[in-house]
């Protein structure tokens, strides 16, 4: 079933709640995220797999090199960073220690993704 504003419309009026995942209720609230978008085809993921609930090391790894890449080189608040993917602000705080630590001792494999994708560019919602 493909979730649209008028399908939460139809339910409403019927009496029926709806739930939805957390993936997709910030689809409907939120516009597109260019940077995120951009960040998946570079380290040949999907978005969706960056904000999904997963706990694989790779994935966490791709996760927090985001929350990074928004934080440091775009200037984004915790906050703002815990609401595009999902997580509480905490979380974000966390992950970017992480992979400070890493880069610091020269983890390869972090280093590496990091490189390509340091350069991004903001993009900015209006």
């Amino acid at each position: 079933m493909k979730i649209t504003q008028n399908t939460l419309k139809r339910h409403s009026k019927r009496h029926t709640k709806l739930v939805l995942s957390k993936a997709e209720t910030y689809k409907l609230r939120q516009p597109e995220n260019k940077a995120l978008i951009e960040f998946a085809k570079l380290l040949n993921v999907t978005p969706t797999d960056i904000t999904a609930k997963s706990k694989c090391s790779d994935i966490t790894d791709i996760r927090h090199l985001y929350c990074k890449l928004r934080y440091e080189m775009h200037g984004l608040t915790y906050l703002r960073i815990g609401c595009e993917i999902g997580r509480h602000h905490s979380t974000v705080r966390y992950g970017i220690l992480r992979i400070n630590n890493l880069l610091f001792y020269n983890d390869k494999n972090i280093s590496a993704m990091w490189n390509r994708v340091k350069d991004i560019p903001a993009f900015y919602v209006s």
